[in-house]
């Protein structure tokens, strides 16, 4: 009893919860990671309890400085939990210009007399509700995209684009299920990068309302110099001399050299048609992205709650070492833990019954725990 007690106690310190979590200082990425291995609470509510802390303690516009800080007392008097406290700061985000601390000191009022933190999400929806009647007729009304015409001093020109939440969350999650499937973390461009030439596809690549990835694949002719009819076996085992004395075939060649997927025909210097090849997938499927997709739900890192969708594919055996492009191969991963994965820091495996395990640099396994475990004979539907 003495320990639920003192848990209670600890609790209802929202407050001092949310200025040690301020006062972790560092960069916002540093700082979760280190919030949720300290507490081993998951980062995304990590990402809350620093939100609730940014809110309360970082900078404010200096009308509203005074304001805060006598809320931020009357928080602290309620002796609110830090699960109060991200609710009524989830909400209060969401008011319109100008109502968002009078909102949070509203809902501070109500999160003391709330029983349970359902009730006090109820009661905070309902008065966000009342602020923004017409929220969906004026984001109706201010959607558009706007661009400039010259470009700047490094050469690029701006896009703004702005519109009602389904519509931009729609356009975002294309983006980043195509940025999904083809980003290479290996290769030379970053995630923002990718994200933006996927943008350019989608907007520029469909023809006849059809998705760019129905259009046909690439074909490529190359003409190797260095191929000679004579000389080379007329088998498919026609090869390159490396300078480390090591021999490829030209198939290996075009699949080190070339992009995932389509064709490519070699030529030699007389222009002959040498050889044709279709190029292998070193990137998952659709098929295989969905069937991971059903099994593991969210990102493997044990606790993210990354939405599979829009996950990497992760080579378990990295595809440049051999490891093939299969379900038993990869994993999904969001671009945040993707990147954790370096040799000598952490890496991922799979267990027994192929589950997910986390290894991080104390050699510990982890496993990640999919949505399908809690299943239990619901149906899962296939999307056309």
């Amino acid at each position: 009893m003495n320990l639920l007690k003192n848990l209670r106690e600890i609790h209802q310190r929202g407050v001092d919860l949310a200025r040690a979590a301020f006062n972790l200082g560092g960069s916002m990425g540093s700082a979760q990671r280190e919030l949720a291995e300290l507490l081993g609470i998951p980062r995304k509510e990590a990402n809350q309890w620093l939100r609730v802390a940014d809110t309360l303690f970082g900078r404010c516009e200096q009308d509203w400085s005074a304001y805060r800080d006598e809320t931020v007392q009357l928080m602290q008097n309620h002796n609110l939990s830090i699960q109060q406290l991200c609710v009524v700061d989830r909400y209060s985000r969401r008011a319109p210009k100008g109502q968002r601390y009078p909102m949070c000191r509203e809902l501070t009022h109500l999160a003391a007399k709330a029983r349970s933190l359902e009730e006090l999400e109820d009661v905070a929806r309902e008065k966000l509700r009342q602020l923004t009647p017409d929220v969906r007729r004026r984001a109706e009304a201010l959607r558009g995209i706007s661009y400039s015409r010259s470009a700047d001093a490094d050469g690029q020109l701006h896009v703004m684009a702005r519109g009602p939440v389904a519509e931009m969350e729609r356009v975002i999650g294309a983006i980043e299920r195509a940025t999904a499937k083809n980003w290479d973390r290996e290769g030379n461009r970053s995630y923002s990068q990718a994200m933006f030439d996927n943008f350019v596809t989608l907007i520029t690549g469909a023809q006849n309302g059809q998705p760019a990835d129905n259009a046909y694949q690439p074909a490529v002719v190359i003409r190797v110099e260095e191929l000679d009819r004579e000389t080379l076996p007329s088998q498919e085992g026609r090869q390159f001399m490396l300078s480390t004395g090591e021999t490829i075939t030209t198939r290996e060649y075009l699949e080190m050299k070339l992009n995932n997927s389509g064709w490519v025909l070699v030529k030699d210097r007389d222009n002959y048609p040498v050889e044709l090849h279709r190029i292998h997938r070193r990137f998952a499927t659709d098929a295989q992205r969905f069937a991971m997709g059903c099994d593991e739900g969210t990102c493997g890192h044990p606790g993210c709650t990354f939405r599979s969708d829009i996950c990497q594919a992760h080579h378990i055996q990295p595809w440049s070492e051999g490891g093939k492009t299969s379900v038993e191969n990869m994993v999904l991963l969001c671009p945040r833990h993707h990147s954790w994965i370096q040799p000598g820091r952490d890496r991922v495996q799979k267990g027994e019954n192929a589950r997910v395990e986390w290894v991080g640099r104390n050699g510990i396994p982890r496993e990640g725990r999919g949505p399908s475990d809690a299943v239990k004979g619901q149906v899962l539907t296939a999307r056309d």
